[in-house]
Order: structure tokens, then sequence, then C-alpha cells
């Protein structure tokens, strides 16, 4: 298999065999080009042979009997080959067997028969046995399959395929037709070296009657080649017609691809041009200025020139792609523009990766402002293509310029510390810019600690480079102050992003341990301690289930999490058990008196028990 071919599959290592070949080995691959290439001499060559009987063509009984041993041995590779069912490829020499016995053995034998060996040489017999080989025609389907897997435009190259194959065939069908070349006795007539000029001459017929321009009496032209004197049997007739209507049919299918085709290639430019027409009609709906309208027409055109009327970040955003294979694109895109940034050089790629998926793109015309002075900054940029200009602030030289060019990098600081900008920044000329956000960089930082330290290190340099501090001591003081502050702010922000998320998981999963070794505790002893609470008996056989009991766990801003059968009772103690039972007897000394005021009367005369008796 090629190095580079992605394999789609899934292997299953079930009732397999070692004398299998794995339908995408290298050996089937190169086997599946050599039929390839014998379909298509057996398409070309078995109708001249049907069609030209008159030809000698025992020079080639060598080649075709090397086209009939492959054939016989590739019903055998067939057979020890695996088949790919649901993108699943199986191995298993039974299943592959019952696919090929009902799809294309009964094809394959019949076209494979060595007839030759069981009929006589007279030449009925032999016309038998070169009929015998019509079904090898419809191994033109591996063709089709080769083709579809690795042609671009499957379509345009079947159609003309199947035009040309219909051309070759109808030309030997129809040449096939002429009778001249046989005597009555069988003796042949035609030499040889007629065989081109008849050939080319029946093609001419047939290309004629598919494009519905010719006539069946064509033939008067051909068979006067031979007999001046022969008129156009019944079966040209039927011949012409039913050649008319497949030309019309196949004529259709060839402009109709080639119509698609051409629609394809200007499909993307005529979305562009929709695009600009609905963009050009909302700027004249809300009027605005022809400069302004200019520069965003000038803005589209640039995208559309360079090819990018649609962003790279459509591709990484398509649904369906996973992120290994975005992370691999990404890469790609702007894995060398990367390399030309210090804090990036040296990484690895899973860390370039997740840089590169967090870059945006952004387009600036020239004259277009792309960092004002004294804004806060929240970006940083790269400069993919164009130029750019850096004003800084001299008040001895007001003019004084910094040109940045492919590669560059501007705007860095402002990811490490919350400064506002300390320079305009402009576009010389349509550049092309990658943006890396605050909220990605504090992500990535946070991730990776090593990618902060080498940002800091690189803010810190800068900001030295921009005062031109020449004593080596204030350098230093200043130095260690920039340090300080810079520490700071990157610590501000990993807690506020990763390390807090980390924190709150932490504190999760301890939280859901301790519920868990809660809700392992025997079920008797929840439910003795849930009677010592309500102060009642609560009897409750081992096989019944515990009432649901809430616990709600707030120990964060936004989570809140409800466990059941987890009662946060603490364990049983010596106290607790001596706490029950006085509870218990209290309970039934309570029962007893409550027993006994049912039987007392009302009135004072009540008040001995005796008395009732006396009633």
């Amino acid at each position: 298999m090629n190095a580079h071919t992605i394999d789609i599959y899934h292997d299953r290592k079930l009732n397999t065999s070692r004398f299998m070949i794995h339908p995408n080995s290298k050996l089937r691959r190169a086997w599946e080009v050599m039929t390839v290439c014998l379909v298509l001499y057996v398409c070309v060559m078995i109708p001249v042979i049907i069609g030209f009987q008159f030809v000698d063509w025992a020079r080639l009984n060598g080649m075709n009997t090397f086209i009939d041993v492959y054939f016989v041995t590739d019903m055998v590779m067939t057979l020890r080959t695996g088949i790919v069912s649901n993108g699943e490829v199986v191995m298993d020499p039974k299943r592959v067997a019952r696919k090929y016995f009902h799809s294309w053995f009964i094809v394959d034998l019949i076209s494979n028969f060595p007839l030759v060996l069981f009929v006589s040489s007279s030449g009925k017999s032999l016309k038998i046995v070169k009929l015998q080989k019509i079904p090898k025609l419809l191994r033109i389907g591996r063709l089709l399959k080769y083709l579809r897997e690795y042609a671009k435009y499957y379509n345009l190259i079947v159609s003309f395929l199947g035009l040309a194959m219909g051309l070759h065939l109808f030309a030997c069908l129809w040449a096939s037709l002429f009778n001249e070349c046989y005597g009555p006795h069988g003796e042949v007539f035609c030499s040889q070296e007629e065989l081109a000029p008849m050939y080319v001459q029946c093609v001419h017929s047939i290309m004629l009657m598919f494009l519905g321009i010719g006539e069946s009496t064509t033939y008067s032209s051909i068979a006067r080649i031979q007999n001046p004197a022969v008129d156009a049997d019944i079966e040209l007739y039927y011949m012409s017609i039913t050649v008319f209507m497949l030309g019309t049919v196949f004529t259709s299918f060839l402009f109709g691809n080639i119509l698609a085709l051409l629609m394809s290639w200007d499909q993307q430019k005529a979305q562009f041009r929709n695009r600009m027409d609905m963009i050009k009609a909302e700027m004249k709906y809300y009027e605005l200025p022809e400069e302004l309208q200019h520069r965003v027409r000038r803005n589209y055109d640039y995208l559309w020139i360079n090819q990018r009327a649609y962003s790279d970040m459509m591709l990484l955003n398509q649904p369906g792609i996973s992120k290994p294979l975005k992370t691999t694109i990404a890469l790609h895109l702007y894995k060398d523009l990367l390399k030309t940034v210090p804090f990036f050089a040296g990484s690895d790629s899973r860390f370039l990766g997740k840089v590169c998926l967090a870059l945006e793109t952004a387009v600036y015309l020239p004259g277009d402002t792309i960092i004002y002075c004294d804004d806060i900054g929240k970006e940083m940029f790269i400069v993919r293509k164009g130029l750019v200009e850096i004003l800084i602030s001299d008040p001895k030289n007001s003019e004084k310029r910094i040109y940045l060019r492919d590669g560059n990098f501007f705007g860095e600081t402002a990811l490490v510390i919350d400064v506002r900008r300390t320079n305009t920044v402009r576009a010389v000329t349509i550049c092309d810019l990658n943006v890396l956000s605050k909220n990605a960089f504090n992500e990535i930082a946070a991730e990776y600690p090593e990618f902060g330290e080498r940002m800091k290190r690189t803010v810190i340099k800068r900001q030295l480079d921009n005062m031109n501090i020449q004593s080596p001591t204030e350098k230093a003081k200043v130095h260690n102050q920039l340090t300080l502050v810079v520490e700071k702010s990157l610590k501000q922000r990993r807690m506020s992003v990763s390390l807090r998320t980390i924190y709150r998981a932490k504190k999760l999963g301890d939280k859901l341990k301790e519920i868990a070794d809660r809700a392992s505790k025997p079920i008797r002893q929840t439910t003795e301690l849930l009677s010592l609470r309500l102060g009642t008996n609560v009897d409750m056989d081992d096989d019944e289930e515990d009432d649901d009991f809430d616990y709600e766990d707030d120990y964060s801003d936004d989570m809140s999490f409800t466990i059941r059968d987890a009662p946060p009772f603490p364990p049983l103690t010596e106290e607790s058990e001596e706490e029950m039972a006085r509870r218990e007897s209290n309970s039934i000394r309570t029962r007893k008196r409550n027993q006994l005021e049912k039987f007392q009367p009302h009135d004072k005369r009540g008040s001995d028990p005796s008395s009732m008796l006396k009633m």
C-alpha cells in the first residue's frame, strides 16, 4: 500500500486464514493494475477478432493463452482476497467465496472455460470459441471501479470511455455484417492490409450515425470497396436504427457531463459574483460613499485573486472533521509561519497544533489602521503577507517608522500584560495577517507554562530594547520590575482560566469519593440512625429499598449535585447507642401512659379507675 494511502476500513481478525490476501495490500494493488491493463486489451481486441474474421489472428494465440491463464488465476485470487463489507475488511474464506459465487463467478466461469479443448478445428467451431470470449467484456466493470477510486473527473472519463468503446464495438459489428470477404466455399478474398482502411471507414460511418447525420446506406460506400454491385441488406437498417438510438443516449450523456464539468469550474466564480452583487446592492441601499465602496470592492477582489474568497477557518470549521484532522490541517497551513516567531520555535507538534487552531485570519487594505495608540491590547498579530509600518512616538522625530514584512510579528505585549498600545500600526500594502487573541493565549499558557515563560522573556527583552537604557544598574532594576509585573499578570491569568478549573475538578472528585464512601455503608446502619433521628422505630427488611435523600453540594458558585441514597449522617458511636436506648425506653413509657389515658373519664368522678366498673 502506498505510504500516503489512508486505510479507512476496520480489520477483522476472526475466522481469518494466513493464505488470505488483504484487499489493500501491495500485491493486490499490483494485481489490480495488471488486470486493468488486460481488461483494456480484451475490450479492444475481442471485438476486432470477431468483426474482422478474415484476418489470420494466429500470431496472437500466445497472448490469448496467457490472458486465459491469467483470468483463471484471477478467479483463484478473488477467492483468496478479503472483501469489504460495511466498511469492515472480512478475511473469512467462506464469506468471501459466498459473495463471489453470488456475483461474478458464473460470468468468469463461462468466459474462462477452455472451450477450445472440446471443439473441432472447423471454422464454425472456431467462431463459437471467439464468441465465448464476449463475456470477458463485462470485466470493464473492474476498470470503472479503478477509475472511480483514483480518477479526479470520473464522470467525464467514463463518458469519453463509453463513447470510444461504443464506437469501437459498433464499428466492429458493422464490419462483421460484410460477407464479401468470403467466397461460397469459405475462401478469403480480403487481405490483411485492408483491415485498417475498412476499420476507419466503419468508425466514420458509426460516428455519423452517433451524431444523427449519417444514413444506413453509407454501407454502400463501404461495401463497394469489394463489390460495387452490392446493395444494403435489411440487417443494416436495423443496425443503423439501433446505433441512432444508442448514439443519442451516448452523446447526451457525454455533453451533459462536459457541461457539468464546465459549470463546476465556474461555480466558485459564480458564487463570488453573486456575493459581490448582494454587497454592492446593500452598499447602494445604505448610500455609502463611493470611496468606501471602492475599498470594500478592493478587499473582496484581493480575496478572490489570492483564492481566499473562502477563508482557512471555513475549512477548519467544517462539521464532521475530527479534531486530530483539524490539527493536521492547521499545522499544514501555519506551521512554517509559526517557526519564524522566536517563542514558537522548537516547540512540539502538539503545542503548535493548539496554537494553529487558535489563530484567526484578517485582511487589511493599504492605509487601514491595524492598531491604534492608547487602545487596550487584546491580540497579537503575525504578518503572513504584506508590509506594515509601526509609527513610533518620538518627540525628536515624528516621522520615525519601523516596517515589518512576512514572518514578523507585533502586539505580543498585550498577551502578557494588560497595558495600552504605545504605537500605531498601519498597513502599507494589502496585508494578510494571522491573529492570536488574548483569551486563546490564556488557555494555551495555562496548559503549557513553559510557553508563558518564553513569552515573558520575549516581552521583557522587547520592553528593555524599546527603553534603550544605557546604565547596567538601571537596566537590571527595570528588568526586575518588569519581571515582577509580568509574572503577576501571568499568574492571575492562569488562575483565572485553567488552574481554577483544575482546582474545582479536583475538589469535585474528592466530594464524589466521599459521597461514594458514605453510600457504601450498610443500609441497616443508615436505617437505625434514621430512626434515632426521628425518635421512632422504623422496621425495614434487608431487601427493602432505602428512602431517597437529596444531598446538595454548593461548594462552587455554579455547580450543584444531587446524590441519592447517601444521607450525610455520622457513624454510630457508643454514646449514640445509649441515647437510642434511652429514647426507646421513654417512647415505651409514653405509649403506656397514652393507653391508660384512654380509659380515664373526663369528669372528676372518673379519677379512680375502679369507678368504671361501677357504672
